[in-house]
């Protein structure tokens, strides 16, 4: 994580959340939030970049509508 700071990580699970934050408790750059990247809680303009880890499979694999699901995934990450 060099050179990166205000590093922020969602999950859908509060259980993953947990244990990343137990994991990941001596660095600082990282938050953690319980959150829908189909809905995220972040005012617009909140990030400079934005890092998918397999959020978009995630979202294409398991929703009703897939097409939609990711289409909304994706205008959140844009706002």
């Amino acid at each position: 994580l060099e050179g990166w700071e205000n590093i922020t990580a969602i999950d859908t699970s509060s259980v993953v959340v947990e244990q990343m934050r137990t994991r990941c408790a001596k660095l600082t750059e990282l938050e953690f939030h319980v959150m829908d990247a189909c809905a995220l809680q972040f005012p617009d303009n909140s990030f400079n970049v934005i890092v998918d880890k397999a959020c978009l499979d995630t979202v294409l694999c398991e929703a009703e509508d897939p097409p939609a699901a990711a289409s909304a995934a994706v205008q959140e990450a844009h706002r």
